[in-house]
């Protein structure tokens, strides 16, 4: 059996209860597996999560490889910050990174060309998609403005500098998140959000599934409020079946959720279960 809690602490004061308990009793048990949530994902994935520093460093490296070799391409001098001042974008970029794999959105639909904005403004992106767009900006206009809001970054009339370093860094977004992941995933790294999206990619293949998961039962206890790819993880993990040792199949996964449905319930404005009922 193994245990996944949201984080190490957790997990070690319930092995210490459970020895307390044992002791209080006087019996003898065998302690089941625990694991934080960030181990166990780096268990399944393969992938180890680099440090923030580390991160920052590989990710200047990949935007400067690619922005350099667009400017090759194109027969145009490429502008590339030094690491300076890149810093002062570049964790933006990583969170951004890190938002698009736990909210498992399209990287190609959500880093499209500027160019494209006719199309961007209309139904072609989810609304999830278009949140997390409009994030980048730090802006959150209504639908009405989008098309506005494009229109804006996309005038041919207009020759501001900035602008325009800001257009070409837009529209070779998509080839750096996909560099970046591909250079970190060859030395078995990875950002937190990557990890997870991997993770859910090898649970997914019914084939690789007995093998990642060499336990009996899994129980995740303490969480809430999932992101889309953790709610995707435990739903591979919900419908997950082992066969006993009589033949029968058994559900591999139990959830015990952080979920204060009594002292919640005392308020009538709040709906306990809203989240809850989503997720289980």
């Amino acid at each position: 059996v193994l245990f996944v809690f949201p984080n190490k602490r957790a997990g070690t004061f319930f092995l210490n209860h459970l020895k307390n308990v044992a002791r209080r009793r006087g019996v003898g048990i065998l302690a089941p597996a625990v694991m934080g949530v960030s181990e166990w994902i780096e268990d399944v994935s393969g992938l180890v999560t680099d440090s923030r520093v580390n991160l920052l460093f590989r990710l200047y490296n990949t935007y400067r490889s690619v922005v350099n070799r667009m400017s090759e391409k194109s027969g145009k001098k490429g502008i590339v910050s030094d690491f300076d001042r890149f810093c002062k974008w570049g964790e933006t970029v990583l969170s951004d990174f890190n938002d698009v794999d736990m909210y498992m959105v399209d990287a190609d639909d959500l880093f499209s060309n500027l160019n494209d904005y006719k199309s961007i403004s209309t139904d072609f992106l989810t609304d999830e998609q278009k949140e997390v767009m409009l994030d980048y900006f730090g802006l959150e206009p209504d639908r009405e403005m989008l098309p506005t809001f494009w229109e804006h970054y996309n005038n041919p009339n207009d020759k501001g500098d900035v602008k325009r370093r800001f257009i070409k860094l837009w529209n070779v977004m998509g080839t750096i998140y996909k560099e970046f992941r591909l250079e970190l995933e060859k030395d078995g790294l990875a950002y937190t959000g990557q990890a997870y999206r991997r993770a859910y990619q090898v649970l997914s293949d019914p084939e690789k599934l007995p093998g990642t998961l060499p336990y009996k039962r899994v129980v995740m206890v303490g969480f809430n409020a999932l992101s889309t790819v953790e709610y995707n993880i435990f739903k591979v993990l919900r419908d997950a079946v082992y066969t006993d040792g009589n033949g029968n199949e058994q559900p591999l996964a139990d959830f015990y959720w952080d979920h204060p449905s009594l002292f919640i319930g005392e308020r009538p404005d709040v709906d306990p279960d809203g989240f809850y009922n989503s997720s289980a």
